[in-house]
């Protein structure tokens, strides 16, 4: 009888224990920390202008896997969308003449290698681990609208300044440019952040820096923080 007991016990132990949770996959929501720039971008003649304002930070979330059962590191891969919208407006001599608001995204992908730095918990019921690493990422972001944007999009309609994006058929012959026009960037980045483990449920919090052009303006990355949680087996 205390041979079953103690098998029983053990086989507990077996399944509750956070370190059998090698393999994972989970959700998270992101927060990319920015400040996107204001443009003003007139015509030659200076009598026709395109402005677009700024916004700050894009919101978005995503899809990761990971391994942590690897000898030295730890590997982890993501799919994640962020976006924010905006107003662009066209000007005839200072005089504004419409308005529309479009939306601004990216859909990015990230491989991350992580190094343990150092683990805590509760015995046979939750372990921390801080680490510490970095990777490679891919970008496929959507272009701001410009003044050549509009002229290219619009030549067939006169002016193209004076046209009406409350009209649906107009608005969505942009957006299909825009879907068309898209711009691709690769990059690299690094990463720190802690995961907890609680039976087979993973909490993750990263912080981390995407050294990336073109993604914004003028900037050669952007830092980014996310949250999740995961399913370990």
């Amino acid at each position: 009888m205390k041979k079953v007991n103690l098998i029983l016990v053990m086989c507990g132990i077996f399944f509750i224990s956070p370190l059998k949770a090698f393999v994972g996959f989970g959700v998270y929501g992101d927060v990319d920390k920015f400040l996107y720039p204001e443009t003003n971008d007139p015509s030659v003649s200076l009598v026709y202008n395109l402005q677009t304002e700024s916004f700050n930070n894009a919101i978005g979330g995503g899809v990761f896997v990971y391994i942590d059962a690897l000898p030295f590191i730890d590997l982890e891969a993501n799919i994640e969308l962020a976006g924010n919208d905006y107003v662009f407006s066209t000007y005839i001599e200072e005089i504004q003449l419409y308005d529309e608001k479009v939306v601004w995204g990216r859909a990015s992908g990230y491989l991350t290698a992580r190094k343990s730095i150092k683990k805590t918990g509760i015995p046979f019921l939750a372990k921390i681990k801080l680490y510490a690493g970095g990777g490679l990422n891919s970008h496929i972001v959507t272009p701001m609208v410009t003044k050549d944007m509009i002229e290219s999009v619009f030549v067939d309609e006169g002016n193209p300044y004076e046209i009406d994006f409350s009209d649906e058929a107009k608005k969505e012959r942009l957006i299909e440019y825009i879907k068309e026009n898209k711009i691709k960037t690769n990059g690299v980045h690094l990463q720190a952040g802690l995961q907890m483990k609680v039976l087979v449920l993973n909490l993750f919090v990263n912080a981390r820096y995407t050294f990336a052009k073109k993604v914004i303006p003028n900037k050669n990355g952007f830092p980014s923080i996310w949250v999740g949680f995961a399913f370990g087996f």
